[in-house]
Parts: C-alpha cells; sequence; structure tokens
C-alpha cells in the first residue's frame, strides 16, 4: 500500500495498525495530517476545530488508554485531542535561530510502558544538525521529561528513532540513520530495528524534567 505524505509515523490502536502522515499544501500553516487504516487503506484528513490553527510539522502520535492524542509541539507544549486543543504551555526551550522555532521537534510515536507514556524526537538548528533525544510523560507525578541521545556508531549518526512498537512482551524501535544531511544527492543511509529498554535508556541520560500540571487532563 503506498502511503500519500511525508514523515509518516505508524501505531496501533485498538489491535489496528494506522499511520499518521502530513503533506504540506504551500505552507505550514496549512499542512494537512491524514490518518491512514494500515490495512485496509481508509483514511480521514484530522483536522483541528480552533481559530487560524497552525498545522506545523512532526506531530507525535499517542494512544493513551485506547484514546488518541497527540504531541502537537514541545515548546509550547501543546497536545491535540478530538480535533481540539487539549492544552498549551510554555516550557522555555531553545529556538532555532533560522525561524524561532523550538529545538525539540517530534520523530516517533509515543507508546505507554509500565505507568509512563515514552517516545522520541530530534533536535534541529537547521536541516545538517539533528541530534536524537527522548521524551517521558509521567501522568502521575504530572511532568514531562527529556534528554538528549548523543549516539555514534561508525559514520551514521543515530538521529531519527522512527516508531515504537510491541511484539508480546518485547518493545523495539526503528532507527534511520544517515552519513550526511538528506538534500546530499550521495548520501548513505541505513534503517535498524533495536530491542529498546526504557528503564536502563533512562538511567543513562541527562534529563530536563518540567512540572505540566495540565496532563492530569491527558
Amino acid at each position: 500500500m503506498w502511503i500519500r505524505g511525508e514523515d509518516p509515523r505508524s501505531f496501533v490502536m485498538k489491535g489496528r495498525r494506522y499511520i499518521l502522515s502530513n503533506i504540506y499544501m504551500g505552507n505550514f500553516i496549512g499542512t494537512r495530517y491524514n490518518i491512514i487504516d494500515y490495512d485496509t487503506g481508509d483514511n480521514y484528513q484530522y483536522t483541528v476545530h480552533e481559530p487560524n490553527f497552525f498545522y506545523g510539522k512532526n506531530w507525535t502520535p499517542c494512544v493513551v488508554s485506547d484514546s488518541m492524542i497527540f504531541i502537537h509541539a514541545f515548546d509550547p507544549f501543546t497536545i491535540l485531542k478530538d480535533g481540539k486543543i487539549l492544552f498549551t504551555k510554555e516550557l522555555g526551550l531553545e529556538k532555532r535561530k533560522c525561524d524561532n522555532f523550538c529545538k525539540w521537534r517530534g520523530n516517533s510515536n509515543g507508546i505507554e510502558y509500565n505507568e509512563f507514556i515514552y517516545g522520541f524526537g530530534h533536535i534541529s538548528e537547521d536541516i545538517k544538525e539533528y541530534n536524537a533525544f527522548m521524551w517521558i510523560i509521567d501522568r502521575k507525578n504530572l511532568t514531562l521529561s527529556i534528554a538528549k541521545i548523543d549516539y555514534q556508531k561508525d559514520e551514521y549518526p543515530y538521529t531519527h528513532f522512527c516508531s515504537i512498537w510491541k511484539e508480546g512482551s518485547e518493545t523495539y524501535v526503528g532507527v534511520w540513520d544517515e552519513s550526511g544531511d538528506c538534500f546530499d544527492m550521495d548520501i548513505k543511509t541505513r534503517t535498524s530495528i533495536f530491542k529498546i529498554y526504557f528503564e536502563k535508556l533512562k538511567e543513562s541520560l541527562t534529563w530536563k524534567t518540567f512540572t505540566v500540571p495540565e496532563i492530569q487532563l491527558i
């Protein structure tokens, strides 16, 4: 099956496989987001019922207790649910010099695991500078935590942690690596699948933690 659009994010909801993709419509304000049922090809456009809503890029789909939410942005930390802004909160994260957007952006889907919601994003100053980060939503303590992942293996830096999924009791992540920037015609790339141990990885990173009382709404 062909999926039209850029930066597809896969996720599972109520036992069915879905893909979120975005289609650039001439500007980021009007970017269109489609949700596709992987097995049937059925799809629909996800519309946010807010005036002058800035759709942007790099949404993060999360299935929480069988309900769909999206992290629209990490700063202001904005959650969408049922076509509306559930909440938005300024965190004071670093902005890009080129356009004043937040450097911390979405990449993978989010997944529930042991009472937390985990996921991965990418930090970008420009198209040639990417780093991965891990994020954790703690619904009990109402916090969002983020930490840079600074891994390098041979010529490929780990930059894009793209999809997280469960198989039985194990959890896996798909990682897309590149040896140069994505506009380089001679770019070398590699896709790998790793078994992921969230607790072990969490212990090895340095975290920034933000209290977000609005997380209780998720």
